[in-house]
């Protein structure tokens, strides 16, 4: 079996074992078994690797472990560290009829796996690995420790996963850490920098009645309507201000989430309830951008006669960027030329990887991937040419430390 084969294989059988991150859909089973499925076949893909776990407990969550695992080979220098950083978590499939396959049973079609989770993260998780393997088959110790870190909870605000392990002073200033979790088709984006995330819920409470009298309710589906399109309408114009490091170059609010409101066609729903998220420049205080919202709401609900409550799911103001010059991108761009022959581009994204929350931490992180942003699509996929390629950095990066 070739490398190509045997990558498809893990692949695949990472993408069978479920791992849909237990606070984004009810009844969810988390990472445990994923966890277990890294555990149990690590040390046979890499020999001499060392595997610990570390649980976080979720209280809030019906799966209260949070299992997280990191892999080590060591190096020559055991006093400084190279982290390779990804998320064994996924959002849920979505619209089952959308996908032209089963997103938990994996296929491998025209150099492609798909599935839900392929691209996001696994295909990254399954490129350390191989990389980590052609570096154990050497004779010689890498230079360094290289450590392959797989957590939880990134989907849903990183908890459990990475902003736990960083909590527990895991990581050293003098370490280089790579989150491989975004980057273009043709790999010639490195990130440095994201927005903020400002997720939050708009509450619309009415008065319900039966449909055919409306005069005697107040449409809370439709006045709920009514004002998530006049915000989003305000805070684009209020909010205006353009960054080309990041792409797209603006701040972003996007209307996403929406709770059943009644069962039946024939009641006007008595309340209604939706979710935004944003993605905020960071110029731009997300205190500001709710300040903004909560006025919004008082005036549309003195006008309307509704009443609106806004609350906060999750607020996340933009962390530090990662200078151009830091160690760990020349080092990365290093690698990327040697094995690619590519010239990278540096810029920011919309936000949500762990290198947000390290380096708001205080660490200095690189994020760079070969993706064809299929992440959180239907028919979602990882492309096998894709992984080869990142194993090449991956490998290039670990050996000339």
């Amino acid at each position: 079996m070739n490398m190509e084969q045997e990558i498809a294989k893990f692949l695949i059988e990472l993408i069978n074992t479920k791992a849909v991150n237990p606070r984004s859909q009810e009844g969810a089973e988390g990472e445990g078994n994923r966890a277990k499925y890294l555990k149990e076949n690590i040390k046979k893909i890499i020999p001499g690797v060392k595997v610990d776990e570390y649980v976080a407990y979720d209280k809030e969550s019906p799966v209260k472990n949070r299992p997280n695992i990191i892999a080590t080979l060591e190096g020559l220098d055991t006093s400084q560290t190279l982290y390779f950083i990804t998320h064994m978590d996924t959002v849920p499939e979505g619209d089952l009829t959308l996908w032209e396959s089963n997103p938990f049973i994996a296929i491998y079609k025209d150099g492609k796996v798909f599935g839900r989770g392929a691209e996001d993260n696994l295909q990254a998780m399954v490129s350390s690995i191989f990389a980590l393997r052609e570096v154990a088959l050497n004779k010689d110790k890498p230079p360094v420790n290289i450590s392959l870190v797989f957590v939880s909870d990134e989907e849903t605000g990183s908890i459990y996963g990475i902003q736990y392990l960083a909590e527990m002073k895991l990581f050293k200033k003098s370490d280089l850490i790579i989150v491989p979790d975004y980057g273009s088709p043709e790999g010639d984006f490195l990130e440095v920098a994201e927005k903020g995330i400002f997720w939050f819920k708009i509450e619309v409470l009415g008065r319900q009645t039966h449909a055919s009298q409306p005069h005697l309710g107040l449409n809370a589906h439709l006045k709920g309507m009514e004002f998530a399109l006049s915000l989003y309408k305000a805070l684009k114009k209020k909010f205006k201000l353009s960054n080309h490091l990041f792409d797209p170059s603006v701040s972003t609010f996007e209307p996403t989430k929406k709770e059943a409101n009644v069962d039946n066609i024939n009641t006007i729903p008595g309340k209604d309830v939706i979710y935004f998220d944003c993605r905020v420049l960071p110029e731009f205080k997300l205190e500001d951008v709710l300040r903004f919202i909560k006025r919004k709401a008082q005036t549309f609900s003195k006008k309307e006669g509704v009443e609106i409550n806004i609350s906060v799911v999750q607020k996340e103001g933009a962390p530090p960027i990662t200078s151009p010059k830091s160690n760990v991108v020349q080092k990365l761009k290093g690698a990327i030329k040697k094995a690619l022959n590519i010239e990278v581009n540096i810029g920011g994204i919309g936000g949500g990887t762990c290198a947000a929350i390290l380096r708001k931490a205080g660490f200095e992180v690189a994020v760079w991937a070969k993706n064809d942003h299929t992440a959180h699509q239907v028919n979602e996929y990882a492309r096998l040419t894709n992984i080869l390629d990142e194993v090449k950095v991956f490998y290039y990066l670990m050996i000339d430390f």
